[in-house]
């Protein structure tokens, strides 16, 4: 989620030397009272400051949907069914590409939903090249909600999962 700060938090994270209390919730910068060490930091420095960090903490969240769709599966048409997309697969995928022939005869793999194909080295070169093709789609949709996330008003407001661009399918949406 994220993160809204005050202008007490927004010192105490980012100016740890300043020592200083809220006479309230910390949320108005007339409130805070400095009781010494490093200077106070002014309104308009803590003001971009939190700003800052607000972007940084979505654009975090943002960066969490790409990996959680990044592993969540491949769907091949030629196959009908959608295959494991993690680290693990991929390395699996990849080495039965680089046995080619030597991958043995009637190697069975279970899909996502449960089924069970026959594996070839064709088939795992297909699953690769759709991973990456889809890799290559998420890495871009990711980084234009970043960027539309930045530009926002309200960049805490900003909703990746419902603004344009969409987001690839991944298994079970």
């Amino acid at each position: 989620m994220t993160t809204h700060y005050t202008y007490i938090q927004a010192i105490g994270e980012g100016w740890p030397g300043v020592h200083c209390h809220a006479a309230g919730d910390g949320s108005d910068y007339v409130s805070i009272v400095w009781e010494g060490g490093d200077p106070l930091p002014a309104q308009a420095v803590l003001d971009a400051w939190m700003a800052q960090a607000e972007i940084s903490s979505k654009q975090r969240e943002i960066q969490q949907e790409r990996d959680r769709r990044k592993w969540g599966g491949i769907y091949i048409a030629s196959a009908g069914h959608w295959f494991a997309a993690d680290d693990c697969s991929r390395i699996q995928y990849m080495g039965m590409i680089v046995a080619g022939g030597g991958l043995p005869f009637g190697v069975m793999w279970r899909c996502l939903d449960g089924a069970s194909v026959q594996m070839s080295t064709g088939l795992a070169a297909q699953i690769m090249q759709e991973i990456v093709a889809r890799d290559v789609s998420i890495f871009s949709v990711c980084e234009q909600h970043k960027s539309q996330a930045a530009l926002a008003e309200h960049p805490a407001l900003y909703n990746f999962l419902d603004n344009s661009p969409a987001w690839p399918q991944i298994y079970a949406e």
